[in-house]
């Protein structure tokens, strides 16, 4: 199946979203918002920086809200940002100077690891 990948970023990137595979985190919120049907294929969401956890959390709560919609957004990376208390893999221990995110295996039988730019 192809899974098309989408990069959401905080609202302050919104000219940076614009003609790229971007989404502002409020366009997001509002994707979730919307009936399955509207969109034809699944949609891999990748956290990009300046996403919120307050904001993360509206669009898992209208994810779930809207159950029709589930099979069409696939919100992993959004679900561990607000998941994740506390960032053991960064130097930075408050989370609003949190730049660098969680530490995730490349493969499973992999010694790379990617971590992903938050703002």
């Amino acid at each position: 199946m192809n899974c098309k990948k989408l990069v959401v970023v905080g609202d302050k990137f919104n000219e940076f979203a614009n003609g790229k595979d971007v989404l502002t985190i409020s366009q997001l919120e509002l994707l979730t918002q919307l009936p399955a049907n509207i969109i034809g294929k699944d949609h891999e969401i990748i956290v990009g920086q300046g996403v919120r956890k307050d904001f993360a959390g509206n669009v898992i709560y209208n994810k779930e809200k809207n159950a029709i919609y589930g099979s069409k957004l696939k919100i992993s990376s959004l679900e561990r940002l607000v998941s994740n208390k506390k960032n053991v893999h960064c130097h930075k221990r408050l989370e609003q100077n949190i730049l660098i995110g969680t530490a995730e295996q490349a493969g499973q039988n992999s010694n790379l690891y990617a971590m992903p730019c938050h703002c």
